[in-house]
């Protein structure tokens, strides 16, 4: 990762957190934890996905394992830039990245967020190898390289900003009943 990419995904980094930090603004504990509808979920439950995704994702480049030549393939970086922010078309969250009641109030779900990201931003703030030779899983994609995996992680709460910005709209708008 050259230094205009670090910058980049720095910026993606912020955005998100940014993203994330907007779209719960004045969000009540009472609308954050009503789901927008049946099977739907809430804002304090999208919160604990993006953390602990966040979580494994992070662990997952951590514990990538180095291979000789670099591992470019930059039609899925650029894939991934462009989907990410795409909710028209559905991802399934893995089953060790579905909510589970980890977080009671919107308070406790975000800090877990903040913490998880201010760490992800951290570690590109300072990392100096090259990224993309370094060979870590994603559960939904299967073998990607740390910086594939980093511009997921960056994404990540840009989409989900946009899924919690619905939930307002929808119980705010009269939505279900508490």
């Amino acid at each position: 990762m050259d230094a205009k990419e670090k910058t980049a995904l720095l910026k993606l980094l912020d955005d998100g957190g940014r993203a994330v930090l907007d779209a719960v603004n004045g969000v009540t504990e009472d609308v954050a934890a009503r789901a927008p509808a049946p099977g739907k979920w809430s804002i304090v439950q999208c919160l604990e996905h993006l953390a602990i995704s966040e979580d494994g994702m992070f662990t997952q480049t951590l514990t990538a394992q180095p291979v000789e030549a670099a591992m470019v393939n930059e039609k899925r970086e650029n894939a991934i830039l462009s989907r990410g922010l795409d909710r028209t078309r559905s991802a399934p969250a893995p089953e060790i990245a579905k909510p589970a009641g980890r977080h009671s109030t919107l308070d406790a779900a975000l800090r877990h967020f903040l913490t998880t990201h201010e760490r992800t931003r951290r570690f590109v703030e300072t990392y100096d190898g090259d990224l993309r030779r370094q060979l870590t899983s994603h559960p939904l994609v299967g073998a990607v390289n740390c910086y594939e995996n980093l511009l997921m992680i960056a994404m990540h709460p840009l989409r989900h900003s946009q899924q919690i910005e619905e939930c307002k709209l929808l119980l705010t708008a009269g939505g279900p009943p508490s």
